[in-house]
């Protein structure tokens, strides 16, 4: 990104720090691409509605095509739906998180065994333990003070 006509707000003169920098020129330029955002996501919505629209139209067909008809204007719609920025900026995002999910060690199953042994004991000798404060409190709440 440029910093011609912008003036930085830190001493790094907004090298990573985009969200520092003064904020008018970036609404200019962020409103010329919303419009054209906005429709075509508006597209993408029409051809979905329109698919759907076909699939109730054609009820005497094969649900085989009328199921085709639908997946078919849903694959065009995110195609055009891609071509705008949120569109991109969300295939980003989805990019990102497989990379991450990758980056998970995930444990073996005799570690998945073990920690669920482990939870159960736990639960086992919390449950007792508190079966055993309220023995405690019901008797001497009962039988000493109340003396029934």
């Amino acid at each position: 990104s440029s910093s011609i006509g912008r003036a930085a707000v830190s001493k790094t003169a907004g090298w990573g720090f985009d969200s520092l920098l003064a904020c008018q020129n970036r609404e200019l330029i962020e409103a010329t691409g919303t419009v054209a955002d906005k429709l075509k996501l508006a597209v993408a919505g029409l051809v979905i509605v329109a698919a759907l629209v076909l699939f109730y139209l054609l009820g005497d067909s094969s649900s085989l095509i009328r199921a085709l008809i639908v997946v078919a204007g849903v694959v065009i719609a995110a195609g055009i739906a891609l071509t705008s920025d949120s569109g991109r900026a969300a295939w980003q995002f989805a990019l990102a998180t497989r990379t991450e999910v990758r980056k998970v060690i995930w444990p073996t199953r005799r570690e998945t065994a073990q920690s669920t042994m482990v939870v159960i004991l736990m639960v086992l000798v919390v449950g007792i333990y508190l079966w055993v404060l309220d023995a405690l409190s019901f008797w001497a709440i009962y039988d000493l003070t109340l003396g029934l």
